[in-house]
């Protein structure tokens, strides 16, 4: 049985849980592949997509002379007619043709994750006539061209017509495809039945993780590491991108403004900043960490993880954050709800605004001594575990053959 999972890149929340999967399925002995157009090149049993279709003599003039031939190019275009607030915007048709790539032409299941920009659709399931597995990483594989709901509920007055013309290109691309749909949280399997997929086949199956990796540590010894205060209660907060509104540090800061005894509080920040931020005092900002077993590390010398995404499916941190044994604080949507129970693993906030999580926060810090940290290990061992995970996606795979 040959697998091809095809992602857009190896980095980023979605590229590193499709890595997960292709690690965890190589380890039980799958004849596993993956193919991405970005590459990091750690990633082993790799292939990176480079090939372009070569342009035509007319099509290098109208580039010289700066007219757009590029199916990207047009894209870019298209979006700069539009003055609308969202975090990213993808079009179904792209200038890469992969369903040519010799890995999908081999394979026997190909198990497509975040393809946006490298995938062009119409002619990709037009072409594919083998299963096709689907792991969803968020909403744009049954939306038009945005990724979560609450960008198109905010632009659907300046973009719902283009939206609705690129759903209809999505749909007309399934019809004849044998698509099967992973959903990794009960919430998104539940988007699912309710999307233009309602009708495919499809189920849920947790993301996983190393949990060699990714494990109980000293926190002692871990803050001594980042050179972090032994006296002060930590809380840990992780982004790719700090500023992005959906991932809710505004919130955050807001919450944090209204807690007492703040001073005895240190927020540690890590991940890039692309926007001017609103940051509370006692914060400590680190750059983007890469290396997991530093990361594991530092969910070590935290005494609470802060997850206030606006939206979210299941986050890699909060699956990190509870198998390093650190209790986390989210709101109650996405996979959030499903994973954390109030009191043992952390709490949730029902409302999506700062003063429930300042709430939601209040109750952890009062409660840290009696979540205990082993516990928390145990519990996210049953379920993220990556033997877990590999053997469902096989299991899949075979009925599928």
């Amino acid at each position: 049985m040959k697998v091809v999972h095809v992602c857009t890149a190896d980095k980023g929340g979605a590229g590193i849980a499709a890595v997960r999967l292709h690690k965890a399925l190589l380890a039980q002995g799958v004849n596993s592949s993956f193919l991405s157009l970005y590459c990091s090149g750690t990633t082993p049993a790799h292939a990176c997509y480079k090939t372009k279709p070569p342009l035509t003599y007319l099509q290098k003039l109208k580039s010289k002379l700066g007219i757009p031939v590029l199916t990207s190019e047009k894209n870019a275009n298209i979006l700069k007619t539009f003055h609308a607030n969202y975090e990213i915007f993808s079009f179904p048709e792209s200038d890469y043709k992969i369903e040519q790539h010799p890995l999908l032409k081999d394979a026997d299941i190909i198990n497509l994750h975040w393809v946006s920009g490298f995938l062009n659709y119409p002619t990709f399931f037009n072409a594919i006539k083998k299963p096709i597995v689907w792991t969803l990483h968020d909403m744009n594989p049954f939306l038009g061209g945005f990724h979560y709901m609450g960008d198109k509920v905010r632009n659907t007055e300046v973009m719902g017509n283009l939206e609705k013309s690129l759903l209809e290109i999505k749909v007309n691309s399934y019809i004849l495809s044998n698509i099967n749909l992973i959903a990794p949280s009960k919430w998104l399997y539940n988007e699912v039945k309710k999307s233009v997929f309602k009708n495919h086949n499809s189920q849920v199956i947790y993301n996983s993780l190393d949990m060699s990796v990714f494990k109980l540590q000293s926190a002692s010894v871990a803050r001594q590491f980042f050179n972090l205060p032994e006296n002060k209660t930590i809380i840990l907060f992780v982004a790719q991108d700090t500023g992005n509104f959906r991932k809710g540090f505004d919130l955050l800061s807001e919450s944090l403004n209204n807690l007492p005894l703040t001073n005895d509080i240190v927020l540690v920040c890590v991940g890039a900043k692309s926007t001017p931020l609103n940051i509370p005092k006692n914060c400590i900002f680190i750059d983007t960490i890469s290396e997991e077993n530093k990361m594991s590390l530092l969910y070590a010398a935290a005494d609470l993880y802060i997850l206030p995404s606006r939206e979210d499916n299941l986050p890699n941190v909060m699956l990190e954050s509870l198998s390093c044994g650190t209790p986390v604080i989210a709101f109650s949507n996405g996979g959030m709800k499903e994973i954390i129970k109030n009191g043992f693993n952390g709490f949730i906030a029902d409302d999506c605004n700062s003063e429930n999580l300042s709430n939601a926060i209040s109750k952890g810090l009062q409660f840290i001594k009696n979540m205990n940290r082993l516990e928390i290990r145990k519990d996210a061992e049953t379920i993220f575990e990556s033997e877990i995970q590999s053997k469902a996606y096989i299991n899949l795979y075979q009925q599928l053959l």
